[in-house]
């Protein structure tokens, strides 16, 4: 796991997961675009493997935007929480 992860931050990401990003990416695939999964590989094909560019593309995206839309309002921690939970659900291949 990344130095600037830990735990707790995972833990809250997953729920977060749950809640907002599950419909799109289930068991870490993407129904939006199917190449583009959550697998170690796309994501640093794609995104770049670190935490602060995952955060980075789940903020900035426009399809993340409207689709998070639909939840309640993120805060910025909320964000690096989630992309943690991807970044180490990646990296320990548990999708």
């Amino acid at each position: 796991m990344a130095s600037d992860i830990n735990a707790d931050k995972v833990q809250q990401g997953s729920k977060i997961f749950a809640q907002s990003c599950v419909m799109c990416h289930t068991d870490g695939r993407n129904v939006i675009a199917k190449q583009r999964d959550l697998s170690k590989k796309a994501i640093d094909e794609y995104i770049g493997l670190d935490v602060k560019s995952i955060k980075k593309f789940i903020q900035d995206s426009n399809v993340h935007r409207r689709a998070l839309a639909f939840s309640a309002k993120l805060t910025d921690t909320d964000y690096e929480n989630v992309a943690a939970f991807v970044y180490n659900q990646a990296m320990d291949s548990k999708w």
